[in-house]
This record gives structure tokens, C-alpha cells and sequence, in this order.
């Protein structure tokens, strides 16, 4: 058996970028006293449980309100931005908002007010609950409207003229479905492609993983966007595909059942016509374990190391051979930049 692991699973830079934002903030800190003078995450600063739990072994406690800050405290947004009330309202509270929204969120946000300013109304493909779209259309002068889906985009009623931007995680293929929907309803309507690179060459790389596979794990929170599009993707490929959070997630037996039946069918349709061929491909087990391939890709919000856990749970409960993984020293620096 062989794993092959996607070189784009695991954290996004900015995610990576908002870890090291708070190691810096953490060094040299004085010690926090029941008055104030903490540092602090506005919500839970990646949606994984084992980062909150390192974050929590390290005395960075997250709020959700400004009623729990205290003076002196620092706060630090998350990657997906903060609204302007959250910010004046912490200030309020005598606290400082340190900032690590990622840069193409904050890019994002300075379109939408450039068109904004222009008079144009907004639609925005993503998910209304999102802390990111609330950044996104956080107090603007016109009106707005969210849509995460070509269904609804054909029934949106709103207003000219309007410009379409996207939450920068929006899968790039269900966006070419809602932009083709919108261009149908409002044809004067001016699109901006506002996804993240980094999800489009994960999510294009996942597909590539799934090509070559025969059944497929994604590593990542149940309740991640994004590695829920992930699962989503994998199994839109009609492969058999496990969504797990951590290596106890994942039931061994049946990834092996599953991948072992995947190959046998694979060669079926391969020697259809060469009867001789496929009994000689299906009837040695061993034979047929050494073609099997299991595909590994994670989140976004995936720390490396509980990547790494799952990768050597597949590993040590298969005897399979890791033929394409992630390289050691990008692993161990993106381990380093979140644990230290």
C-alpha cells in the first residue's frame, strides 16, 4: 500500500500568519494579573480543538465579548477580521485589538468599500454566518445581499447596480456556478474573484489526490468550512473518503476494506476485456494491497503535528510505504511556529 499526502494540507499561511502574531505578542509579556493585562483571542483563533487546547495550556484564554475584557488586556482578532462595534467596544473596555486579519481578507474589505463608495449594492457567495463575511460587510452605505448557492443567486432580489465578490474560502467551482447565475438575472453586474489562492491550489490538488487514490482522509474539524468543501469534493469524486479530527478518528479496518474493494474495482474496469489480466491482478491479496492508495489532505486549520499523527496512525496500522508526504522541514517549522 502507499499513502500520498497533498503538499498544500495543513495550516494556510494566514492562519500561520495570526500563530506567529501571537508568539510574538506572548514574548516578553509581563505577567497577567487578575486586573488585566492578558492576552487574549477574539473567539476561538482557529476552528481545531488540539491548537485551542495548546493555546489553552499556554494561558491565552478566548472571549467572545467585550464584557470579558478587562483593562490592559490585548486581544487578538482572528484571521477572519473583526467588526468596527467589537473593536470600539474593547477599546472601551480599556483593551488594545492587536491585529491579524489575513492580508486577503483585509484586501477584500478595501474592494468592497471602494465599491461601496461607487454606489454599487454587494453580493457576497459565501456563508452568512461566517465571522469573515460579517467583517467583509461590516457597516457599509449600501445595501447587501449573501448567497451560497447558484439556486440562489437565481432568486436573490437584489438591487442595480451591483457588483459580486466572495468569501475567500467559497469553493472556486461552486463560484462559477453562482457567477453564471448572477450574470443570467443582473447581466450589467461587475465581478470581482476575491478567493483565497491558497484554497483554490488546495482544493485543485485535492482533486488531483482523488484521481490517484482509492479512498481518501481528510484531516479537520468537523466544523470547519473548509474541510467540510474538502470531504465534500472527495466524495463528490464518488471516492470513498473519511473526515476525521484526530487519529483515534479513524477506523482502520474499514479504510482498508474500503480501499482494498476501490482497487479491486478499479482493475475490474481496467482488464473488463482481458479476463486473464484481471485474475492475475485480483487473485495474489498482496498483490492487490501493494496497488492500493490511500490519498491524505487537511484543512486549512490543521496543525501540522496533528496531521502528522494521522499520517503515522495510516502508516503503522497499514504497513503501507508514505511515497509523497509533506517535507520534513516545512513540517517542522510550521510546527515550531505554532508551538512555541
Amino acid at each position: 500500500m502507499k499513502v500520498k499526502v497533498a503538499g498544500t494540507a495543513g495550516f494556510c499561511w494566514g492562519v500561520q500568519r495570526a500563530l506567529r502574531a501571537l508568539d510574538s505578542a506572548r514574548a516578553g509579556s509581563p505577567p497577567p494579573s487578575a486586573d488585566g493585562g492578558r492576552l487574549l483571542t477574539w473567539g476561538a483563533l482557529v476552528y481545531n480543538g488540539p491548537v485551542l487546547l495548546n493555546l489553552q495550556d499556554r494561558s491565552i484564554a478566548s472571549v467572545d465579548s467585550a464584557e470579558q475584557v478587562k483593562p490592559g488586556d490585548r486581544v487578538l482578532t482572528r484571521p477572519h477580521g473583526m467588526v468596527e462595534a467589537d473593536r470600539a467596544a474593547i477599546a472601551g473596555k480599556g483593551g488594545t485589538v492587536l491585529d491579524a486579519t489575513c492580508p486577503h481578507v483585509a484586501e477584500t474589505r478595501k474592494t468592497i468599500l471602494r465599491l461601496a463608495g461607487e454606489g454599487r449594492n454587494l453580493l457576497v457567495a459565501g456563508n452568512r454566518e461566517h465571522d469573515e463575511v460579517r467583517t467583509l460587510l461590516d457597516g457599509l452605505p449600501v445595501k447587501s445581499w449573501v448567497i451560497s448557492s447558484a439556486e440562489e443567486a437565481r432568486t436573490v432580489a437584489a438591487e442595480e447596480p451591483l457588483a459580486l465578490v466572495s468569501q475567500s474560502t467559497f469553493g472556486p467551482a461552486l463560484l462559477e456556478d453562482v457567477e453564471e447565475a448572477v450574470r443570467d438575472r443582473y447581466p450589467n453586474v461587475e465581478i470581482h474573484r476575491t478567493l483565497c489562492g491558497s484554497t483554490e491550489d488546495r482544493q485543485d490538488e485535492t482533486r488531483g489526490l482523488a484521481a490517484e487514490a482509492d479512498v481518501l482522509v481528510v484531516v479537520g474539524p468537523y466544523h470547519s468550512g473548509n474541510a467540510r468543501r474538502l470531504a465534500e469534493m472527495c466524495r463528490e469524486t464518488g471516492k470513498q473518503t473519511f473526515h476525521v479530527e484526530v487519529p483515534e478518528d479513524l477506523p482502520l479496518p474499514s479504510l482498508l476494506e474500503q480501499a482494498r474493494l476501490a482497487r479491486r474495482q478499479a482493475l475490474m474496469e481496467k482488464y473488463a476485456e482481458d479476463p486473464d489480466r484481471l485474475r492475475e491482478a485480483t487473485s495474489d491479496p498482496a498483490r492487490l494491497d501493494a496497488e492500493v492508495v490511500i490519498g491524505v489532505t487537511a484543512g486549512a486549520s490543521t496543525p501540522p503535528w496533528v496531521l502528522q499523527a494521522v499520517i503515522d496512525h495510516v502508516l503503522s496500522g497499514t504497513k503501507a510505504e508514505l511515497v509523497r508526504g509533506l517535507p520534513r522541514d516545512l513540517a517542522a517549522d510550521r510546527a515550531s511556529g505554532a508551538k512555541s
